[in-house]
């Protein structure tokens, strides 16, 4: 311990920063030292809250992206079991189908990998097309064991935006926020 004992009035001071409460210096930090981390704690937690919310663009795109995987998987699976499958809509979900023993189509039960589905409720089923059929109350998009898929197109809709599935005339499954032509 070195002293610098210039006087009898410094004898027991070290260099250093300046003792308080009689000559006893106390860690930790000031005040103003803890508000600034707690600022910068909640700046930076503000940040990924903003990235963890989601907005009607990105439901869309990830019900579409659903809808078009689950469709490439039944497209599959009609193949593999040499049976038609298909996909019924309605506003608020839609079901598969598939064609029994008897050559009559039924759903898909809750069990099944294809279950029925019903969307978020920001999400809604705004239209089906069929390229070549007129408008129809209730289409069935039918997906054949020869792999032979109609064209058509699933418009999802959730506030002011529009996502779309298609059907395309090369046989594959597309999603995106602008039709193909």
């Amino acid at each position: 311990r070195r002293m610098y004992a210039q006087s009898p009035m410094h004898r027991d001071r070290m260099p250093g920063p300046p003792a308080r409460r009689g000559g006893v210096r106390y860690g930790g930090f000031t005040l103003i030292e803890l508000a600034v981390v707690l600022l910068l704690l909640v700046i930076m937690l503000s940040m990924v809250s903003i990235n963890l919310s989601r907005d009607d663009r990105d439901v869309l795109r990830d019900e579409g992206d659903r809808l078009a995987l689950l469709l490439r998987a039944v497209q599959e699976e009609a193949i593999m079991q040499g049976r038609p499958f298909a996909l019924a809509t309605a506003a608020d979900g839609y079901r598969f189908l598939r064609v029994d023993d008897n050559g009559k189509l039924k759903p898909l039960g809750a069990e099944d990998v294809f279950a029925p589905y019903r969307l978020p409720q920001i999400v809604a089923i705004a239209g089906v097309r069929l390229e070549g059929v007129k408008e129809a109350k209730d289409p069935l998009i039918i997906l054949e064991p020869s792999g032979a898929a109609p064209i058509f197109t699933i418009v999802l809709h959730a506030g002011q935006t529009d996502w779309y599935v298609q059907g395309l005339a090369n046989g594959k499954i597309h999603s995106a926020p602008i039709p193909v032509a």
